[in-house]
Parts: C-alpha cells; sequence; structure tokens
C-alpha cells in the first residue's frame, strides 16, 4: 500500500519543503518492503516446489522397493 503523508501550512495552504522529503521517504520504504515480501514469496514458493519434489521422489522410491 502506497500513501503520502502532505503537510499543508494553515496560514499559506502550501506545502512545507521538507514534506516532499518525507514522501519519498515512505516511498523508498514502502518499495522496500515490497521487495523483501517478494523476496520471501520467492522462497515459499522455491521451498513448496522443494518439498514436493522431495516427496516425489520418497513415494517413487516406496514403489520401487515395494516392487523387488
Amino acid at each position: 500500500m502506497h500513501q503520502a503523508l502532505v503537510f499543508k501550512n494553515p496560514t499559506r495552504g502550501t506545502s512545507r519543503p521538507g514534506s516532499s522529503y518525507v514522501d519519498k521517504w515512505i516511498g523508498g520504504a514502502n518499495q522496500g518492503m515490497e521487495a523483501q515480501e517478494e523476496a520471501e514469496r520467492q522462497r515459499k514458493t522455491k521451498a513448496l516446489a522443494e518439498e514436493e519434489d522431495k516427496q516425489r521422489r520418497i513415494r517413487r522410491s516406496t514403489r520401487r522397493s515395494r516392487n523387488l
């Protein structure tokens, strides 16, 4: 979720000069969180695929040993 903070000067109705830096900082933090979440999703997907492959090999080995 991306959100921006907007600071308004009540007397002039304009933003303070530093508010754009805060918005950029929050935007950078949001991008960093998205990257971390994507990396976590990829890690979980890889772990799941590895576990499925492991289980498939175990089943295949079990079937082969039964046929001996």
